[in-house]
C-alpha cells in the first residue's frame, strides 16, 4: 500500500546526502519549486542545488555548475488510452509542465502549435494529466518514471512515457558565483562518487 512518510525521497535526495556525508557535514533539505530554484540559491537561503539542475548557458551566467553527474532524457508521459505515441502527435495538443523549467522552454521550440501550460510543480502538472485538464505532461525520465509507478501502485488511469525524448539534458550541483572552495570540494567527491561506484549505486535505486 501507498503511505506517506512525509519525508524527501528521490534521486537527487540522495545525491545530496551522500554529497554531505562525503564532504562531512550536516544535511537540511528544502523543497523548492524549479523556478524557486536559482533566486533562493542567489538569495543564499540554501547553499547548494541539487534539484535537477539541467544545464543551460543562460542558467550558467546566475550559477556555477559541478562536473555532470547525470544526463537526463527530458521526456513526455501520456495516458495510456490516449492513443499518443510520438512527439509529433503532440503538435497542437494542450501539454503541461512546470514553470520555468527547461522542458517547457524546449517544448515551445520543437512543439510551437501545442498550448503548454505550466504548474508550479511536477505533482500538479500530473494531477493536471489524469483530470484530463492537459493530454501530456513534459519532465525529467526519472520524474516521469515515478508517475508511471504511482499510477499502478494507487489504482489511477495508466500512464506511459513516450520513447522519444524532446531533449536529453547534463544535470550538475549548482553553488553560487564566487565559491570556488565549495565547488571544488563538490567535484571532488563527484569524482570519489563516480568511482567507487556509489552514483551508479544510487542511480539503480531508481
Amino acid at each position: 500500500p501507498y503511505q506517506v512518510t512525509r519525508q524527501f525521497v528521490g534521486f537527487d535526495v540522495d545525491i545530496c546526502r551522500a554529497l554531505a556525508k562525503g564532504l562531512g557535514v550536516e544535511v537540511e533539505l528544502k523543497a523548492l519549486s524549479i523556478s524557486a530554484r536559482i533566486p533562493e540559491l542567489k538569495a543564499k537561503r540554501v547553499d547548494v542545488l541539487a534539484a535537477l539542475l539541467g544545464y543551460s548557458a543562460e542558467r550558467a551566467t546566475q550559477v556555477d555548475y559541478s562536473y555532470q553527474y547525470y544526463l537526463s532524457n527530458q521526456k513526455a508521459l501520456v495516458k495510456e488510452s490516449s492513443g499518443l505515441k510520438s512527439l509529433k502527435d503532440l503538435a497542437g495538443r494542450k501539454l503541461g509542465g512546470s514553470k520555468g523549467s527547461s522542458s517547457v522552454t524546449a517544448a515551445q521550440k520543437i512543439l510551437p502549435t501545442s498550448n503548454i501550460l505550466t504548474f508550479q510543480d511536477s505533482p500538479s502538472a500530473y494531477l493536471a494529466l489524469q483530470q484530463d485538464k492537459v493530454e501530456a505532461v513534459l519532465f525529467g525520465e526519472l520524474i516521469l518514471a515515478r508517475f508511471v509507478k504511482q499510477a499502478k501502485e494507487q489504482g489511477q488511469p495508466l500512464v506511459a512515457i513516450l520513447s522519444e525524448p524532446l531533449f536529453v539534458e547534463p544535470q550538475g550541483i549548482g553553488v553560487n558565483k564566487g565559491e570556488p572552495a565549495l565547488l571544488a570540494a563538490i567535484n571532488e567527491r563527484l569524482l570519489a562518487m563516480d568511482r567507487n561506484g556509489e552514483l551508479q549505486t544510487i542511480f539503480d535505486t531508481f
